[in-house]
């Protein structure tokens, strides 16, 4: 476990204990359990906790990339959208779900926009960074249980995070 829990305070930067469990890389774990292990870490000098925040000794957090949008051209366009079934935002990314077909055309030079038909939500990208940006995304606007299908059709992403349940803490 406390591989797994270097892994991701490595991936996610500084966390607090129920969110290293919550995110937890590939490890099905307690908060107790998780608790443990970081106070071993701790004693062990591979990690630092500074006000309940652990992370790891000399890391510095992933310099993201920010994508520079033209926010009122999308707002426009996504409200000329008929049947929107799910608009989420993820850090510099959306990610839509429509079976409007002309929007792959329109859109296909914004590599931060992902396009889903509501027919076919399984993602092939099997890669952590999907996986994360699956279950943290922000649904903006949503028809149905569209999020619940896509999460349904990608079960996969519960190998990387076993301890996800909800977004609430």
């Amino acid at each position: 476990m406390e591989k797994a829990i270097i892994n991701t305070l490595d991936y996610f930067g500084p966390l607090k204990a129920w969110e290293i469990q919550k995110w937890l890389i590939k490890y099905k774990a307690s908060l107790k359990q998780v608790e443990k292990a970081l106070n071993r870490l701790v004693k062990k000098g591979k990690i630092k906790e500074e006000r309940g925040v652990f992370k790891i000794k000399g890391s510095r957090v992933k310099n993201l990339a920010k994508a520079n949008y033209n926010k009122r051209q999308i707002l426009k366009l996504l409200t000329k959208i008929v049947n929107l079934k799910l608009l989420a935002i993820y850090r510099n990314s959306i990610i839509l779900v429509t079976d409007t077909g002309f929007l792959k055309n329109i859109l296909k030079y914004y590599s931060n926009i992902l396009i889903l038909s509501p027919n076919s939500l399984a993602l092939y990208n099997k890669k952590i960074m999907v996986a994360e940006m699956l279950l943290k995304m922000q649904i903006l606007s949503q028809k149905g249980k569209t999020y619940q299908k896509l999460l349904e059709s990608n079960e996969w992403v519960f190998k990387f995070f076993p301890n996800w349940i909800t977004n609430q803490k």
